[in-house]
């Protein structure tokens, strides 16, 4: 009745794989440092439930829409763009390809995608699309010139794992001049840096943002994000999440994280200090080790650090050091980078214990 799964379609890779860690290593789980996510592992503080919440049906908040408008676009109201709640970035990530054309006016054919960068991207779009795949020092040559020959162009900023940031107006530049282009911005990642994101701006319709509760917020599991998207393409969308695709809890908790303000400035300030407090403590332990003669590069977004090996041997023997010492990482497939996410607060002076091991080999 049903043909055998195609063997070769390979799902992504991806951090947060603790218990796998624990089944394949020699440390119990109270042992590991799981930074292998880039998700803030000091999150908002969900208070008490009540009953209702999980009884409920979901319905549509205009409240939540009206957190998010605030949150995400800083009180700029100038926009055609609306947000619509979707069950994680992830959720649109994988059904835009779908969406895109079946509602585009013609074939989508040629799609822009990051060599490095969110793998999801450029999985879901290479199952039925020609891929093409550029560097992250050649994004600002793609959008200065005079016309942009792909359908699609996917820019995640600031992009995950390499921290590079593109400018958010050359972007919006771009798609105004090339209105036969679809830009898809993902900018999972943004929340620590507001006044860079895309949606202080005015956007054509030719602009798809998405944005996720499960980084900044440390919310991964409840689900959530949104995507900022013309008027023309949220009846599609809609049609494709079909009803309740949020539980009511979700909704609730994602309505009370958006208005936190207090909560929002004090942790981006936190996160900041952390970040630059941790980028020194890393460059610290390779320049003083015996990995100092190599050409290391530590770059750093608000949520993770990023070590660029210079070649993919080093960087596996790099992650195998840091598995050695029991701390789980991210290292990127068929690079030369390693990704750390942030340890709590309470394991930092572990973390740093044990990256005088880390950075000596055996």
């Amino acid at each position: 009745m049903f043909k055998e799964f195609p063997k070769h379609i390979l799902s992504p890779s991806h951090g947060g794989k603790l218990k796998q860690a624990i089944q394949q290593g020699e440390f119990s789980g109270d042992q590991w440092l799981d930074l292998s996510t880039g998700i803030n592992p000091n999150p908002w503080p969900v208070p008490p439930l009540t009953q209702k919440l999980l009884h409920r049906l979901p319905e549509d908040s205009e409240a939540l829409n009206q957190a998010a408008n605030r949150f995400y676009r800083q009180n700029h109201t100038h926009d055609r763009h609306t947000p619509i709640a979707i069950p994680g970035s992830q959720w649109l990530i994988q059904h835009l390809p779908n969406i895109c054309q079946s509602a585009a006016t013609k074939p989508l054919k040629k799609i822009l995608v990051p060599k490095i960068g969110f793998s999801e991207h450029a999985f879901w779009w290479q199952q039925q699309h020609d891929i093409q795949h550029y560097c992250d020092n050649e994004i600002k040559e793609v959008l200065e010139s005079s016309e942009i020959s792909a359908d699609v162009v996917v820019i995640i900023n600031p992009n995950n794992p390499t921290t590079t940031l593109t400018c958010s107006q050359a972007i919006v530049k771009a798609a105004q001049q090339n209105n036969h282009s679809l830009f898809i911005v993902d900018e999972a990642f943004m929340d620590c840096q507001p006044e860079k994101s895309i949606l202080n701006y005015d956007l054509p319709d030719n602009i798809i943002v998405l944005r996720s509760l499960g980084k900044f917020f440390g919310l991964a599991g409840i689900r959530l994000g949104f995507a900022f998207v013309p008027q023309s393409l949220l009846a599609w969308i809609k049609y494709h999440l079909g009803p309740w695709p949020i539980a009511t809890m979700t909704l609730w908790i994602g309505e009370q994280a958006l208005v936190d303000t207090q909560w929002h400035t004090h942790t981006r300030k936190k996160l900041i200090a952390k970040c630059e407090a941790l980028t020194r403590i890393v460059k610290t332990h390779i320049r003083e080790s015996e990995w100092a003669s190599k050409a290391f590069q530590v770059n750093s977004s608000h949520l993770f650090i990023t070590i660029d090996c210079g070649d993919p041997k080093s960087a596996k023997r790099l992650h195998s050091n840091f598995l050695r010492t029991a701390i789980l990482t991210r290292l990127v497939e068929q690079s030369s980078l390693v990704r750390l996410g942030f340890p709590t607060n309470d394991s930092l002076s572990d973390f740093e214990q044990r990256l005088e091991a880390v950075f000596t080999d055996h």
